[in-house]
């Protein structure tokens, strides 16, 4: 047991605790809703799953436009044996093409600020973020028209 926290004395608070409210916490409905978004990769992390110990990319993505300009999406993908073909389109389509997974750690600093478009799904309780495309789409050319 710690003696020490009987000799500190926080009564300079006790006015200020006693008409604070409660912190505010996020709730569900405080994200961001599902839908299709412009995000910049803000940043890319290797980790570790807390739950399953399995190394993790972990993605913190900032939406671009729209009314939800400026608001974070975040994704997380635990790198198994079963994900390798995911994490290597989401990869992909952020413009990293690399031989070996092994590689990413040498690479991951080249993903913030990548552009792309997500797809944000809910359903039963759970979220999935789908990357779409990495950057600028091709535009055709007026030759190409039919009009």
């Amino acid at each position: 047991m710690n003696t020490q926290t009987s000799t500190v004395d926080l009564a300079q608070f006790d006015r200020l605790f006693e008409s604070a409210e409660t912190a505010a916490r996020p709730s569900f409905e405080d994200s961001v809703p599902d839908g299709e978004y412009r995000v910049a990769v803000e940043q890319a992390e290797l980790t570790v799953a807390r739950s399953s110990g399995n190394p993790m990319l972990a993605w913190r993505l900032r939406i671009l436009d729209g009314a939800q300009a400026g608001r974070l999406v975040f994704k997380n993908r635990a790198i198994t044996e079963r994900t390798i073909p995911w994490v290597k389109e989401e990869l992909v389509k952020c413009g990293l093409k690399l031989e070996r997974l092994s590689e990413l750690s040498g690479h991951i600093h080249t993903l913030p600020g990548k552009e792309l478009r997500i797809a944000k799904r809910s359903r039963d309780g759970n979220t999935n973020v789908y990357f779409q495309w990495s950057g600028p789409r091709a535009v055709e050319s007026d030759d190409d028209l039919p009009f």
